[in-house]
């Protein structure tokens, strides 16, 4: 009977403890919600003053949050936005980490530290944040997106494409995506597929500003200038509707389109334009230069290729053009300065070797003229004119020698 008491004692008093826990437990998931709750109506307040401008209440009301709740990973989120807006990026970093030490798997602040690393130029550091937030959230379309275009400024061109091919499904192939894969294919130097990407994206958002300007500088790559053209026509109108300032890299390409048209006049209007809303580019001077020599006019074609080159004197078309000029005007010793000039900083390019064979051979140089020429021709086996050139050179030579033979 009294074993039954003690029985009976010891399991009365286990149960009074398992309910003084529970009781302990149930205490502490309140106060979890409520602290969830206050937090969260800060955070909400602390959004809207953000989105209404005002950053300073903003940070306040974090700031309060934060003193009520040290422990809590959106106040450190709310944090570090806060103090990026206002360009404390130093700041912003702390506050992003620190909402890692509490949640290690918040996917957000390795993205905004990506962001940040990215703004200082240290782009392996972004890239690593970025590919964390993309294995903790590898659908979420802004990770993937960012996650590829540090791969772009890296260089590592077929991971970009690896990347976005392998994290992107069908139903997530928006007009982004195909732009990003234009882009990509750009990079690598494949502006066919690169042209199909922007045209994709153009199919899905057609009245889309950006778009059309990236598909018609595409279409002038792959040597399409009518349509390009024709983009880039619609483009102004639109601009100007709008009273924007004329775009100085459309009407660079409207040039270029003109140019390979054959319609000089037209294109040298373009280049104008270009050249009075950005006189310090050099390109554009070049750009000059070479209308200038398919309208004959070598006098203004050196002057633009002097003044290119007064900004940046390795450049090769620049160099090329000054080249082709000399050699028009029958200036061999200068025309072989500048080809040897561009060979020097681009030794791979034929149409410099080429040209450097035609000066040989009329400075009567044939021998060495063929070993330029020939050399073009391994570079670019189709180069016609390196063909020419070589027939010419060697009908001289067989000239030369049967003259020889029968004196």
């Amino acid at each position: 009977m009294r074993l039954n008491k003690i029985i009976i004692m010891i399991c009365f008093c286990v149960s009074l403890a398992g309910c003084q826990d529970a009781h302990k437990k149930n205490k502490a998931a309140a106060m979890k919600r409520w602290e969830d709750a206050r937090v969260k109506i800060s955070i909400n307040m602390a959004q809207e003053q953000f989105d209404s401008g005002d950053l300073n209440k903003a940070l306040m009301t974090t700031q309060s949050a934060l003193a009520n709740a040290p422990k809590h990973p959106a106040v450190h989120l709310m944090l570090g936005k806060i103090y990026l807006e206002l360009d404390k990026a130093t700041d912003s970093r702390d506050a992003y980490q620190q909402c890692l030490e509490i949640d290690p798997e918040n996917a957000y602040a390795y993205y905004q530290l990506a962001g940040i690393f990215e703004r200082w130029k240290q782009l392996e550091k972004a890239n690593e944040h970025y590919q964390k937030a993309l294995e903790l959230d590898p659908t979420h379309m802004p990770y993937i997106k960012a996650a590829v275009e540090i791969q772009l400024s890296i260089g590592d061109y077929q991971s970009a494409l690896d990347m976005l091919m392998n994290h992107v499904d069908a139903s997530q192939k928006d007009a982004s995506y195909y732009m990003i894969a234009g882009k990509i294919f750009q990079k690598m130097g494949d502006d066919q597929q690169a042209t199909q990407m922007y045209a994709q994206a153009l199919s899905m958002q057609p009245e889309d500003n950006t778009i059309k300007q990236a598909y018609a500088f595409s279409l002038n790559r792959v040597g399409k200038p009518r349509q390009a053209l024709s983009l880039l026509i619609d483009l102004d109108v639109i601009y100007k509707q709008k009273g924007q300032k004329e775009n100085w890299a459309y009407l660079m390409v409207m040039g270029d389109c003109y140019m390979q048209l054959k319609l000089y006049h037209q294109a040298k209007r373009s280049y104008e334009k270009v050249a009075d809303n950005d006189p310090l580019n050099p390109k554009i001077w070049t750009r000059l230069a070479q209308v200038s020599m398919a309208r004959r006019n070598y006098v203004a074609a050196r002057q633009y290729a002097n003044r290119s080159l007064s900004m940046n004197q390795n450049d090769i078309d620049a160099l090329m053009a000054l080249g082709y000029v000399s050699l028009k005007q029958k200036s061999i010793k200068k025309a072989e300065k500048y080809f040897h000039k561009v060979v020097s900083l681009d030794p791979k390019n034929s149409s410099a070797l080429c040209y450097l064979g035609q000066t040989y051979i009329q400075s009567g140089q044939k021998q060495q003229a063929l070993q330029y020429l020939e050399e073009a021709l391994i570079i670019n086996p189709e180069d016609r004119l390196a063909k020419e050139m070589i027939r010419k050179a060697k009908r001289t030579s067989i000239s030369k020698t049967k003259q020889l033979k029968q004196f």
